[in-house]
């Protein structure tokens, strides 16, 4: 090697240089004593090709080692490069890897190219995670399982990620997934399978939330409830479910042991059963037979019962029925409108089931 020329600006060498030192001190420094607020120093890796072409390289930094082997190789454990995509005038590209050595092969990591940002371009079993100031996995990416977690990088029972996308919560006090629009107030999910939309899930102003398949409308959950098919109104809307007990007690009579009814209501729709058991009928007054103490009030309207294994009747066919805005329910005898009565006795027994609307 030798010196071709020297100026105050430049030194041109005839061939690469090699810079050794025999400890840990700063092999070679860059110094700029310039005040001003510019850049410097400055390391320029320079192509000056006089036939400049699309993926010229352009410059290379190798981070280079030894293994362990018996007689210790060099081995380029990290490797950068820039390169040129696109060498057109007016419309330059140029792109950046960062490549490492991963089970003994220079591994493609990050690509920073004119459109896009790509982490292991290369498609090797390598993880992606991004730690927050408490989740060491606020984002992970399983490169082996092809799948995502969000605040884990395991699925619920401690296994690997296996779902496309896992979502932890943890203790957090708020959403797990929050989706928002900031526009039309309306927040969109849809399963879907080349373009065709399968499922819609999505949130809106009015209704609140709506469920759609095939593109059609199935139920809409507003403020009034739950509404099916294109239906908006808040009268047809499906508003309650539940399930309990009641306590049915004879009226114009006295019983000998309490009573447990159950029930189900769905929207405005009451479904009730109740079974005496054997019961001692004392005191009876004669009067319209009646069973109290249903769970809701009827609405302004008769609804008809049924019964079954009954023999407490003075009658041998009562016809139960709801009366009209009332928790009452009257016996009257068959083909008839006249109300029968009890009858005293031991071993007395009524099934009485049937539903009937409420306004409650």
């Amino acid at each position: 090697m030798s010196i071709t020329k020297i100026s105050p600006s430049v030194v041109d060498f005839d061939d690469g240089i090699t810079i050794t030192v025999d400890d840990n001190s700063d092999t070679l420094t860059l110094t700029s004593t310039d005040a001003d607020a510019a850049s410097g120093p400055i390391l320029n890796f320079y192509r000056n090709s006089s036939s400049a072409a699309d993926a010229d390289l352009l410059g290379k930094i190798d981070f280079t080692g030894k293994n362990d082997a018996g007689s210790p190789e060099d081995v380029t454990y990290i490797r950068m490069f820039g390169k040129v995509i696109d060498a057109s005038d007016g419309t330059e590209d140029g792109q950046l890897h960062i490549n490492t050595m991963v089970g003994g092969s220079i591994t493609q990591r990050v690509t920073i190219s004119p459109t896009e940002l790509i982490i292991n371009d290369a498609s090797a079993d390598l993880d992606f995670r991004v730690e927050s100031d408490a989740n060491t996995n606020a984002l992970f990416v399983d490169g082996g399982q092809n799948a995502i977690g969000i605040q884990t990088a395991t699925e619920h029972d401690g296994t690997a990620l296996v779902y496309p996308l896992t979502i932890n919560a943890g203790n957090h006090s708020g959403n797990a997934l929050e989706v928002h629009r900031t526009t039309n107030s309306r927040g969109y999910w849809y399963a879907s399978d080349t373009g065709t939309h399968y499922l819609d899930v999505y949130g809106s102003s009015s209704p609140n939330l709506r469920f759609r398949v095939a593109g059609s409308d199935v139920a809409k959950v507003t403020s009034a409830g739950i509404c099916f098919g294109s239906d908006t109104a808040a009268a047809n809307a499906l508003d309650d479910y539940e399930e309990g007990t009641w306590t049915p007690a004879y009226g114009a009579t006295t019983a000998s042991a309490s009573i447990t009814g159950r029930y189900v209501k769905i929207g405005s729709l009451v479904h009730i059963t109740m079974y005496s058991g054997a019961q001692t009928l004392s005191s009876s007054t004669g009067a319209a037979a009646q069973v109290t103490g249903l769970p809701f009030t009827a609405e302004s309207y008769y609804t008809p019962l049924s019964i079954a294994h009954y023999n407490s009747f003075a009658h041998d066919h009562p016809q139960p029925y709801v009366q009209t805005a009332t928790k009452i329910v009257y016996f009257i005898e068959s083909d008839t409108t006249t109300y029968t009565s009890w009858v005293d006795g031991s071993g007395k027994y009524l099934m009485l089931a049937g539903t009937y609307t409420t306004a409650e």
